[in-house]
């Protein structure tokens, strides 16, 4: 009896066991207990633009993507503002188109006066120098000489005038041209923020998930009006 007392329990036996090589890895236990499953993440949808329903391609309890479209408004007042801004756009860049032709018109009018008056300064400037030879040799009287200087002298300064003029037409064109991007690239600003509005009518997700509810209160329903952050989904 004392000997019996000494003893260690006897292991416990096991059925089917499965022999193998012990890996290092994940384990996986399942544990089971009463209680709700609820959502680690919750992302509420709201709208960014009153709309009207046309249509929820996506129904209750479907998993999503963050690019899924969960509802389709309307909303013809964003419509017609984007519809608007981009024929803006379309004036401006023809405004634009127009601007440069008449700018490279004046500069080549204004080219085609300073080559003019080069020539007639050259002319006056060769008229001069004849005049002095003949006027060494008696030829001709010195008053013919002061005359021919003198307007060789007027038609330089005008020469020099017209490639100031030249230089004006270039400089003004350029700024002309940068005032016209400007207000471009502005109405195109304009047009991309009508753009995503419009497309802001499209409602996505945001995140991956399962689509829980659609709308606060009620189901929403086609053709239900909803005001700008409104809840969705």
């Amino acid at each position: 009896t004392m000997g019996l007392q000494r003893l260690h329990p006897a292991a416990p036996t096991v059925e089917n066991a499965y022999l193998g090589t012990v890996e290092r890895g994940p384990m996986l236990r399942q544990v089971r207990g009463n209680g709700i499953l609820v959502p680690e993440e919750i992302r509420s949808v709201t709208a960014y633009h009153p709309g009207r329903v046309e249509e929820m391609p996506v129904k209750v309890g479907a998993a999503v993507q963050a690019d899924t479209i969960l509802i389709k408004l309307s909303n013809p007042e964003l419509d017609q503002a984007a519809f608007d801004a981009e024929w803006t756009v379309r004036g401006a860049e023809a405004q634009f188109t127009n601007l440069l032709v008449t700018l490279e018109n004046q500069k080549l009018s204004q080219q085609s006066a300073a080559a003019t008056a080069l020539a007639n300064y050259n002319r006056a400037k060769l008229d001069a120098e004849v005049n002095e030879v003949l006027a060494k040799d008696g030829l001709i009287p010195v008053l013919t000489l002061r005359q021919s200087k003198s307007n060789a002298m007027e038609l330089k300064r005008l020469c020099e005038i017209e490639n100031e003029r030249l230089k004006i037409v270039a400089d003004s064109a350029t700024a002309q041209l940068s005032v016209q991007e400007a207000q471009i690239r502005q109405v195109r600003a304009q047009l991309e923020l009508k753009r995503r509005q419009v497309d802001s009518l499209r409602v996505r997700a945001g995140i991956d998930g399962v689509l829980q509810k659609l709308g606060e209160q009620a189901q929403l329903q086609i053709g239900q009006q909803v005001g700008a952050g409104a809840f969705l989904a």
